[in-house]
């Protein structure tokens, strides 16, 4: 029936919205900037044909609490069920300009590089396979494959989601926190 919300907390456990999300105006306990603005973002796109376009936006710095780990941030998210790219790119393309950071790497599911999932009629009326992936660059979102092995990426999202003992939360303070954050803009 398309009520996700029945699987809520299945798939990663471990996150808590009391501990792994922030509001986007929080500081450090230090009052520094939560994120430093100098730093870069990383794009994560997931294409929809029949399914949500999902792309998030994802600030990695090194911890300075002398854990010697990561930490992520995921500061804002697009998230809307449409099957043309067009309209995708053009909201990545506003978004970008808001968040004012560079992009140093825009990541697609590795299953949208198929030439079999799109077909378009060309200029000379010969229809002719396209990937998803190659309607992004013809957009000018200039993807690169990303990973598809779901266990390798649950695992990865899972051990940023555990508590560290050894890493200090940058907002409380409070030691054994996880090393991954969201805004609490992204829905």
């Amino acid at each position: 029936l398309g009520k996700w919300v029945v699987a809520e907390g299945l798939v990663f456990p471990e996150f808590d919205k009391e501990k792994h999300v922030y509001q986007p105006d929080e500081v450090r306990i230090d009052g520094t900037p939560l994120i430093a603005s100098w730093l870069p973002v990383h794009e994560y796109i997931d294409p929809g044909i029949t399914a949500t376009t999902a792309v998030g936006w994802v600030v990695v710095e090194h911890c300075t609490c002398g854990c010697d780990k990561p930490n992520f941030y995921v500061i804002d998210e697009h998230y809307v069920a449409s099957s043309i790219p067009e309209y995708h790119c053009t909201q990545i393309k506003e978004h970008r300009k808001e968040l004012g950071r560079h992009v140093v790497s825009t990541e697609m599911d590795a299953q949208a590089f198929s030439n079999t999932n799109i077909q378009k009629i060309s200029e000379s009326n010969e229809s002719r396979l396209y990937s998803m992936a190659q309607l992004y660059i013809d957009q000018g979102v200039f993807v690169r494959r990303n990973q598809k092995d779901w266990q390798a990426g649950h695992a990865r999202l899972s051990s940023m989601l555990a508590k560290d003992p050894q890493h200090r939360h940058p907002i409380t303070g409070e030691m054994g926190a996880s090393h991954f954050l969201v805004s609490s803009n992204c829905k």
